[in-house]
Parts: C-alpha cells; sequence; structure tokens
C-alpha cells in the first residue's frame, strides 16, 4: 500500500502531507528557491540542479515528489564482476517512500551512452506512484513520454538504450554537484530542479503567494510607469516587504507552528 506524504515525514518531526505537496506544485521553480532562501538554512549556490540537466517537457507543470534513486550504466556490455540489480527491485522499494515520487537516477558513464529512461520506463515508474524522471543520463521517447502526462529531465536524448542497466537502487547519489538521497524532495519545471529542505517545506509552501505578489507588484510597478518610474522607491518596497516576510516566516518556522496554507503573512 502507497504511503501518504504525511507518514514518513513525521518521522522527521515534521509533516509534509497532500496539502503541502500541491502548494508548491502551483509555482515555478525560481520562486521555490527564492523562499527557500528566506531561511538560510544552505549557502544560495547550492540546492539546485546545474544547467546541465535539462526539462525535456517543458510545456508541463511543476513536478513534487520524493526521490527514489538509483545508478544506472548503458555504455559497453557489463562484465562478469559488475554489481546489477533488477529495475523491479527500485519499483518494489518506491512503495516504502510516500507519494508523489520522482525518479533520480545518476549516468555513471561519463559521458552518458544510450537513452536509459523511456516511454517503458515511465509507463512503470508511473505505475508506482512516480510523475518524473530527473537523470544525469540521456533520455529516448520524449513525445511518447509527454503525451502520458510524465517529466523528463536530463543532460541529453539518445534514440538507443546501448547496454543499459540498473546498479544500484535507493542509495545516496550524485547529480550536477547535488547529493540526492531516497526520500529527498524535489521540484522542479521548465527553469530546472530544485532540492527542498524537508525541514522547512511547510513553511516555504505558506510563504509562496507573499513572495509572488511582492515580485509581481515590483514588475508591474516598471511595466506600468515605464522610465517614469522611480526604481529606488520601487526597489525599497519590495525589500522592506521581503523582509518582513522572512521575519514573520522564519519566526513561525522557529518555534514550530505550522502555518495556514490558506493565509498570507503580509497584508494584502
Amino acid at each position: 500500500m502507497a504511503k501518504t506524504a504525511s507518514s514518513l515525514a513525521a518521522g522527521t518531526g515534521v509533516e509534509i502531507d497532500d496539502e503541502v505537496i500541491r502548494k508548491l506544485a502551483q509555482y515555478p521553480t525560481p520562486t521555490v528557491s527564492n523562499v527557500i532562501e528566506l531561511f538560510e538554512v544552505r549557502p544560495k549556490d547550492e540546492g539546485f540542479l546545474g544547467a546541465e540537466i535539462k526539462a525535456l517537457h517543458p510545456d508541463h507543470p511543476p513536478v513534487v515528489g520524493f526521490a527514489a534513486t538509483a545508478t544506472l550504466r548503458s555504455a559497453a556490455e557489463p562484465h562478469a564482476n559488475e554489481k546489477e540489480t533488477s529495475f523491479a527491485r527500485l519499483l518494489e522499494m518506491m512503495l516504502d517512500l510516500p507519494e508523489p515520487r520522482i525518479a533520480v537516477f545518476q549516468d555513471l558513464d561519463r559521458p552518458p551512452r544510450g537513452g536509459t529512461v523511456g516511454e517503458c520506463v515511465a509507463s512503470a515508474l508511473a505505475a508506482f506512484g512516480a510523475t518524473a524522471v530527473v537523470t544525469s543520463g540521456y533520455a529516448r521517447d520524449i513525445k511518447e513520454v509527454a503525451e502520458r502526462g510524465f517529466s523528463f529531465f536530463a543532460s541529453g536524448i539518445s534514440p538507443s538504450h546501448g547496454y543499459g542497466r540498473t546498479v544500484d537502487v535507493m542509495i545516496p547519489v550524485e547529480i550536477a554537484n547535488q547529493r540526492i538521497s531516497p526520500g529527498t524532495l524535489i521540484h522542479a519545471d521548465v527553469n530546472g530542479v530544485v532540492i527542498v529542505p524537508r525541514e522547512i517545506a511547510p513553511w516555504v509552501a505558506a510563504a509562496l503567494e507573499d513572495y509572488e505578489r511582492v515580485e509581481r507588484e515590483y514588475r508591474e510597478a516598471f511595466d506600468r510607469q515605464g522610465a517614469a518610474v522611480n526604481p529606488w522607491a520601487v526597489m525599497e518596497k519590495a525589500h522592506k516587504k521581503l523582509a518582513v516576510l522572512q521575519e514573520k516566516v522564519v519566526a513561525m518556522w522557529k518555534k514550530g507552528r505550522r502555518p495556514d496554507l490558506n493565509k498570507t503573512f503580509l497584508d494584502w
């Protein structure tokens, strides 16, 4: 039986329920990344995958899920002493994670050779609660996967699967200089892939609407007034509102008070 988001996260002291997942999925990765920075829990140049990982289905909406990890290979025939794990084993172990899930694969070949994920892999993963694949390797069947509503984030495309095989499953992997462990909360869209720290996820979700409104006000001031605008005043107003937002949401997080995702922190 699939686990709910809260059933696993509760063991860490922070409940990540379906409401938090839905709220995160309503906003693009740049906004999510900006809000994460308010909490100062990691350096600003960490926690996201580099430009080498591209959205192969850029028209798809954001996806949010818990990482089901594996390492793969496709170049050269496997040798007798090489470790190999059945892909079915990954599918079975995915059921220990809460839904929704995102498969996160590290391709051990440098450079990658074959497309280790395609329509058949996507159909199997979707049956076990995944909505997307993030891989440092290559993908294929791009059109067919798009028609399924599944999303690929990969470093490239290859027409052949080569000697595709699964090496290990549910272990920490490294993609684009970021370490991702099983159960890591992932947010991905056309802009890229962001790791959402689970200890702040509900408060990040709660602050998204306010942050988006501040940025919208900022843009509209320039769009409406053009060169007649006072840029110093616009920037100062935005900075002050973001400072208030940061103070309120971080204080609530540090006190362990659960946010109401239907309310904003700022007065609008």
